[in-house]
């Protein structure tokens, strides 16, 4: 609960101090746990991309972190959408399509994904 509550503040901080509103009303903030077994459950739209089976575990759950942390590198780093769909390396483009499923599910579930810097 302490966590949340500062967590919370923070947001708030941010949002005030640079004029910033990015999170809308009744947003969830997942943490790490929340965040891999979302993927767990929707893991089927994973599997369903091509070849995703030579980069990623064979275990579901360490597929679903391997996701994870992948997409949230993918956050942090900025990376355009764009980018990676404008490609032309096969590999580039089932990243991003990693990413773009990653997306779907939360829009799916109302979850925002933000990193803040």
């Amino acid at each position: 609960y302490v966590y949340w509550n500062i967590s919370f503040i923070v947001f708030e901080n941010y949002q005030r101090k640079f004029g910033v509103y990015a999170f809308k009303k009744n947003y969830r903030i997942l943490d790490t746990f929340d965040q891999n077994y979302m993927v767990f459950q929707n893991i089927k739209r994973f599997k369903s991309i091509e070849n995703i089976d030579m980069i990623l575990p064979d275990s579901f759950w360490k597929m679903s972190k391997e996701i994870c942390v992948y997409v949230n590198n993918l956050q942090e780093e900025l990376v355009e959408s764009e980018t990676l769909i404008n490609d032309n390396n096969p590999s580039i483009l089932r990243n991003w399509l990693i990413n773009h499923q990653f997306v779907l599910i939360l829009q799916l579930l109302n979850i925002q994904h933000h990193c803040i810097r």
